[in-house]
Formats: structure tokens, sequence, C-alpha cells
């Protein structure tokens, strides 16, 4: 987390160096990347190839990043759940949904603005959208579905997350 916190990656923790690597921070040889990566949050490590970066723009990177996954992902025939990059069974988009979405938790608290722990269907769709994963109503609507799992019309923060 980023001061103020802001996520500026999340995810397991061999995919660190190469998310980092990806957007322009190359762990040197022989440092531990996780001194690295204080160093760059810190501002210490400058960014290759942009003399005019500072630290407060990694979360932006990192949101940009998640969008890109999801839109690359949802640009597939999501109703039937097909991608050549999975399984192409409706579990497998739904896992990475999820996994996906977890990393955007944060959306989840500012759409949850009467902190009820639920969302309802236009809450989420207006969250989905939010976040950039499609225009497609009935996109959304698959992704609803996937996440209201007792069917009773509110996300739960549990059915969100899980």
């Amino acid at each position: 987390l980023f001061p103020g916190g802001y996520t500026v990656f999340f995810g397991p923790a061999y995919l660190a160096v190469p998310y980092f690597e990806k957007i322009g921070f190359k762990v040197p040889a022989n440092e531990n990347p996780a001194d690295f990566f204080l160093d760059v949050l810190s501002g210490i490590v400058p960014k290759a190839g942009d003399p005019k970066f500072s630290p407060d723009q990694l979360h932006m990177l990192w949101r940009n990043d998640v969008t890109a996954s999801l839109q690359e992902y949802l640009g597939v025939d999501v109703m039937k759940g097909i991608d050549s990059k999975h399984s192409g069974n409706e579990a497998d988009m739904n896992l990475f949904l999820r996994s996906a979405l977890s990393r955007v938790g944060y959306w989840w608290e500012q759409t949850d603005v009467d902190n009820s722990g639920t969302l309802d269907k236009d809450e989420c769709m207006a969250m989905f959208k939010k976040i950039g994963l499609s225009e497609n109503e009935a996109e959304l609507e698959a992704v609803y579905a996937s996440f209201d799992s007792d069917n009773d019309g509110f996300v739960s923060r549990d059915e969100f997350d899980a």
C-alpha cells in the first residue's frame, strides 16, 4: 500500500517483480525485491524512461493495469465464458473475475456508501462501470449473477470476496 491507503500492487508475491518490471522498475541483481519496492514507493528509484515520474502515480498505474486486464478478458463472449487463455468454462471465467475484482476492493467502499455491507444490483452495475469492466448490459448482468451466489438480489462483501 502507498501512503493514504492506495493500492500499488495486489497479488501473489511471485508476480510482484514481473509487475514492477512491466511498469518500468527493474529489480537489480542481488537486491532484495522488498527493499527495492520500498525504494520505489519512497521515490528513491527513478522510473526508466520517465524523468517526471512521481511515486503518487503508482496507484493509477496499478489501476490502469487491472482495468486493462479486465477489459482484455471481457473482450470475449462473457455470456458463454469462452476465452483461449482459460479453459473456456463459466467457472473459470468467474474465478478470473473474482480474482481480478478483488484487486479493486477499494471500489466496494466507495460504492457501499451506506455501509450496509451489501450492494444491490444497481450499485453493483454502477461499480462495474466505474472500474471499466464493460458498458454492455448483458455482460454486466452475467458478472453480477456470478457474484450474487445466493440469488437474494444483493451482493454481500463475503460474496464479493469469495
